[in-house]
């Protein structure tokens, strides 16, 4: 766009009333059976979308996860994090990064 952002929107945790991928919301948090059925990721309400406007969050989405070399990374899976919660991540390379 005209402001160069290069990244994707994600919604807060159950933040978002009636904003959809057409409005611009890519992901919305928590999403799936985390949303309390309120969710407007459902199939039924992608159904409605147009198969460009998903391949365009799902290209912002994936851009980002590539270009921070996160494709390779599985990380933890919860509820196993205690690890990587408690970790020190004050290096040069963390504060760059932030």
């Amino acid at each position: 766009g005209k402001l160069g952002f290069q990244g994707f929107v994600m919604s807060d945790w159950w933040a978002t009333h009636r904003v959809t991928l057409r409005e611009g919301l890519d992901q919305e948090m928590p999403g799936g059976a985390n949303s309390g059925g309120n969710s407007h990721f459902t199939s039924a309400a992608l159904r409605e979308q147009s198969a460009s406007t998903i391949d365009a969050a799902a290209t912002r989405i994936l851009a980002v996860l590539h270009r921070m070399k996160l494709t390779g990374h599985i990380g933890c899976v919860a509820p196993n994090c205690k690890e990587e919660l408690h970790r020190d991540v004050s290096s040069r390379y963390n504060d760059d990064l932030a």
